[in-house]
């Protein structure tokens, strides 16, 4: 068993294990990025000699002042890029600051939130235990019991009737002359008919056996209903001695002071409530921030694209091109050094540029992960699942589904699946389903939980929980006691002759 406070302190292990798997792969984009300009500005040098070495063949020395130009605008735009992402990367380290002081905020009203609730739910337990020990509250407890045991019988006995009349009435219906009687009410003071259809009637009536047959289907007809309008006025006698257990409930909580500790838990659940809605906008801006940096960290920002895109337009420019053909076809030694260091210098351009296109499909999969996991946690918080009484029945199936998440096994909706089904609310002294809280009609016990926790732990919505009106029946007050409702007597049977 596990809290939830705790599985989601293993969320938040898991989600800083992605923040820095993208982080990893970030500095190493930004260090082959840094070789890849080093090397552009290497090949822009190469160009510069290699235009100043054939200045007597060109004109005017225009190239290499258009070569210098080229190196300006790709350095401005790069200074542009370098001031852009130091104020996202500052912006970043403030909106981590604000979430990192808004969790310990958060960690210290959770704190009290749970020390709240453990009063409420001591407070309860000793509550129920007195009532345990009052005659008074145990005969209405057992008055109640019988009731609703009686209530559930009776109803019982009607559905199954209503089952039976629909089984067994089929063979009169399908009884076409057996019907056109019935319908048409014979045998009764409603019948009308001149004489000779009277004379037929008759001896129909007589070939189909329909005064038995009458009677028997009148019966099966009304039996059933009979038994629904006596089912109702037993569940409303129930529904009377059920208030009447409740309303000793709510005097013994009262008596007690617990709904004063109730209020002042739901101030301190509201506290918490308002925390987690910052928290949840914080994140909100950090991921939106964290993914422009990631197209930065990738070379897909507006800066890099512009200062790549406008490179590779000025080298394929017919002029440099021109440049590069001449030099290669004379014999001069110093052009034929300057061309194989240009040569060299455009493959490791193109080996980093494969590299680099490679680590941005690693980062944009560990960005996505790091999505999965900070979505997952916020679905945990807005669910409330980390709050007081919830608890998580598998540890190690819990840090292995977080495992399978970050390395991308399963998606974030497998491990929420597997949360549900693992997750429950139960409070450590009290019990929820004690008295007029054990007949499925609501509870005024909370034992220390919220409105949602309890509606959880009865078994609302989930299926979780020890829910049911069957833990009301027997003697003791605590988990487990009673059981289900008896099935009580066989219901109603019309014997044969259908």
């Amino acid at each position: 068993m596990i809290s939830g406070s705790q599985v989601l302190a293993s969320i938040d292990q898991t989600l800083n294990k992605a923040r820095s798997n993208v982080d990893d792969v970030g500095k190493e984009i930004e260090s082959i990025s840094r070789r890849l300009q080093d090397q552009q500005k290497l090949r822009t040098e190469e160009f510069r000699q290699l235009a100043r070495l054939r200045l007597g063949i060109l004109a005017d020395g225009d190239l290499v002042r258009h070569i210098d130009e080229v190196e300006k605008q790709a350095i401005a735009l790069l200074d542009k890029r370098t001031i852009a992402l130091e104020k996202l990367s500052q912006d970043i380290k403030d909106s981590e600051k604000a979430l990192l002081e808004m969790g310990s905020s958060r960690q210290q009203q959770l704190e009290t939130l749970e020390s709240t609730a453990a009063i409420v739910d001591t407070a309860e337990a000793q509550t129920q235990k007195r009532l345990d020990a009052d005659n008074t509250y145990q005969q209405q407890r057992n008055l109640t019991q019988a009731a609703e045991r009686k209530a559930h019988n009776a109803k019982e006995k009607a559905t199954r009737s209503n089952e039976e009349r629909q089984q067994k009435s089929l063979s009169y219906q399908q009884d076409v002359l057996f019907m056109y009687l019935w319908q048409r009410q014979y045998g009764l003071p409603e019948y009308r008919a001149n004489l000779i259809t009277r004379w037929l009637d008759g001896k129909i009536a007589k070939l189909v056996g329909y005064t038995d047959a009458r009677a028997n289907y009148s019966r099966l007809n009304e039996i059933p209903e009979r038994l629904q309008q006596h089912a109702a006025t037993v569940e409303e006698a129930a529904l009377l001695e059920f208030e009447a257990l409740k309303q000793l409930d709510i005097v013994a909580r009262e008596a007690d002071g617990i709904p004063a500790l109730t209020q002042r838990m739901t101030d301190e659940t509201a506290r918490l409530d308002s925390i987690d809605s910052s928290i949840e906008q914080l994140g909100s801006d950090l991921q939106t921030l964290t993914a422009a940096r990631a197209k930065y960290t990738a070379g897909e920002d507006e800066y890099s694209t512009r200062a790549v895109n406008y490179l590779t337009a000025e080298y394929q420019r017919e002029d440099l091109k021109e440049l590069r053909r001449d030099a290669m076809s004379t014999p001069f030694p110093d052009d034929d050094l300057i061309i194989s260091r240009l040569m060299n210098s455009e493959s490791q351009l193109q080996q980093l540029d494969s590299s680099i296109s490679g680590l941005r499909d690693i980062i944009h999969h560990n960005q996505e992960q790091l999505n999965e996991i900070e979505s997952l946690r916020t679905d945990f918080k807005r669910n409330k699942l980390d709050r007081p009484g919830s608890q998580f029945t598998n540890k190690a199936m819990i840090a292995l589904m977080l495992n399978q998440l970050i390395n991308g096994m399963i998606d974030r909706k497998r491990v929420w699946t597997v949360l549900q089904e693992q997750q429950n609310y139960q409070p450590q002294n009290s019990d929820t389903t004690f008295g007029s809280g054990g007949y499925g009609r609501g509870s005024v016990w909370n034992g220390g939980l919220d409105d949602i926790a309890r509606e959880i732990g009865r078994g609302i919505g989930r299926g979780i929980g020890r829910g049911g009106f069957g833990g009301g029946f027997g003697g003791g007050s605590g988990r487990g006691s009673g059981g289900g409702r008896s099935s009580g007597g066989g219901g109603f049977r019309t014997g044969g002759g259908f």
